[in-house]
């Protein structure tokens, strides 16, 4: 379950190239922003499409580009790193239009 025969990415991650698998999922984060910073919304699009619904293939293109994001965050230094993620956050929770109950459900609070 979670595999796609017909994905290349899955095809390595059924053959056991990790490597080669991970090579893929950075092939389309890099695509993907790409395609976000030039509005190209086709191209993006395109990206999306070779994900699929893989829970797999989103779970490893997430963690990427989140590991990428966090990274270049802490290379600006940790407490600024975290002071922008924590504040972003604690905007995202404040959003009216986020959720429909007040407060929001368990898990999403600010830990303290």
């Amino acid at each position: 379950m979670g595999v796609n025969d017909d994905d290349v990415r899955c095809a390595a991650v059924i053959n056991g190239d990790i490597d080669r698998a991970t090579r893929y999922d950075l092939e389309r984060i890099w695509r993907w922003v790409i395609a976000l910073l030039n509005d190209d919304q086709a191209a993006a699009e395109d990206v999306q499409r070779q994900i699929g619904d893989c829970p797999n293939c989103l779970r490893a293109v997430a963690g990427g580009a989140v590991g990428v994001l966090s990274g270049e965050m802490r290379a600006r230094g940790l407490d600024a790193a975290l002071w922008t993620a924590e504040h972003l956050l604690v905007e995202i929770l404040s959003a009216s239009d986020i959720f429909t109950t007040d407060p929001p459900p368990d898990g999403f609070a600010l830990q303290e």
